[in-house]
């Protein structure tokens, strides 16, 4: 048996969710300026379509 940590897509989701997490505190209030408010809110938006699609293909690269 494998354990759950030792597949890669897992390390990928959970990656991906740290960045969620950062970049939509960042978008919310932390990001100083309006500019990169804008940058962090649309890099939370590709943190949360990964984690989807790496939950979905179960594969970090994508199938790439």
């Amino acid at each position: 048996q494998s354990i759950g940590w030792a597949h890669p897509w897992l390390w990928a989701k959970l990656a991906g969710l740290v960045g969620y997490v950062v970049f939509g505190s960042l978008a919310l209030r932390r990001a100083p300026t309006l500019r990169m408010r804008r940058a962090c809110l649309v890099l939370a938006l590709l943190s949360a379509g990964y984690l989807v699609a790496v939950a979905l293909s179960k594969s970090p690269s994508l199938g790439l």
